[in-house]
């Protein structure tokens, strides 16, 4: 009884599965090539980067902030996890011109284009003027989620350079570094840091540490426990709410270049990539098509958000209702993303 309810949970797995990739727009990629860690990482990373989004839009109707705040508290880790993941893909094993034109032209185009469309809002809508949306362009935030692009473009741009790190600085050469960068993470936010590729220094530790993970052999000893600390990083990040840790210290659990964001980026990165090669194939296919669409819902997802909230008219907003409206928008963008990746003239922008 138990072993035939086992197969038909089994069964209805993979149909679900199988229907999911009906829907998703094709690849062409060998799928025993497909690392369903990585791909896992992508999605939860950016969906956590969306929670964080809608948090800061929502935050005003909020009426169980503490709890809502533990949520937000356990997703620091996403950016840097994106970046690790990232760098796990350096091309070291690829000529630098290839791995150009699949990173940076991939994400450059549309970034700039989406860059155009904010700014114009912002200078129609919110009247801004056109000194502002050029120091917004120079402080490379042309709107408030399109920095991680322009870092991310930086990073890939000194790619052949940070290649080279991976290969010949060991990984112990490089922690002096990282905790220099985690000390004062604050400093990072000031001038001439969020400059062009001055926003992606400091974001170079956690880039090679994604090289180097990528040569490391994940044995089941190492994903355990990577596991066991990701497991304790996010119960104490969601704990801070509630331990009233913030108001104690004068440290920013929050910041993505802080210790514990970046304690968190690499142990949940490595129990994923572990976990993740435990997949079915046909898993990893749908999972890999998925991320594929990640680029397109950072871009598109404040547009979602700005829209939700012209119909949400309620002035309180519950935990419940919160993460009902973080799902409803998860599941649009995604959506308009698969409809643009399906027509041939939108694909390039998102």
């Amino acid at each position: 009884m138990n072993r035939d309810h086992h197969i038909k949970l089994s069964d209805y797995f993979g149909k679900t599965i199988h229907y999911i990739d009906l829907l998703l727009p094709s690849c062409n990629i060998d799928p025993k090539r497909l690392d369903g860690g990585n791909a896992l990482v992508r999605i939860i990373a950016i969906s956590c980067v969306l929670l964080l989004h809608h948090y800061s839009y929502l935050k005003p109707w909020i009426s169980e902030a503490k709890l809502i705040s533990s949520f937000t508290y356990c997703c620091f880790w996403a950016v840097p996890a994106f970046v690790c993941i990232s760098g796990k893909q350096l091309p070291i094993q690829i000529p630098y011109p290839v791995f150009f034109r699949k990173k940076v032209y991939r994400i450059l185009i549309p970034t700039i284009f989406w860059s155009f469309i904010f700014s114009l809002f912002l200078f129609f809508k919110s009247k801004y003027t056109l000194k502002e949306i050029f120091d917004s362009y120079l402080n490379c935030c042309p709107f408030y989620h399109l920095w991680f692009m322009y870092m991310l473009c930086g990073l890939y741009i000194l790619a052949p350079f940070c290649s080279i790190l991976v290969k010949k600085v060991p990984f112990l050469y490089l922690i002096p570094v990282g905790i220099l960068i985690m000390v004062k993470p604050n400093v990072w936010d000031n001038p001439p840091w969020h400059y062009p590729l001055f926003l992606s220094l400091p974001y170079v530790f956690i880039f090679l540490t994604g090289g180097h993970i990528s040569r490391l052999h994940l044995t089941k000893r190492i994903g355990l426990l990577s596991c066991f600390v990701a497991l304790g990083y996010l119960l104490f990040m969601g704990g801070i709410p509630f331990l009233n840790i913030v108001e104690m210290s004068q440290y920013p659990f929050s910041h993505y270049l802080g210790f514990f964001s970046q304690l968190g980026g690499i142990s949940i990165t490595l129990s994923f990539l572990w976990l993740g090669t435990y997949f079915p194939i046909q898993t990893k296919v749908v999972l890999f098509k998925i991320s594929q669409l990640v680029y397109g819902v950072n871009f598109i997802h404040p547009i979602i958000i700005k829209t939700s909230m012209k119909l949400i008219h309620s002035e309180s907003i519950n935990t419940v209702s919160f993460l009902l409206i973080f799902i409803i928008n998860w599941f649009i963008s995604f959506f308009i993303v698969t409809c643009f990746k399906k027509i041939k003239f939108l694909q390039q922008i998102v």
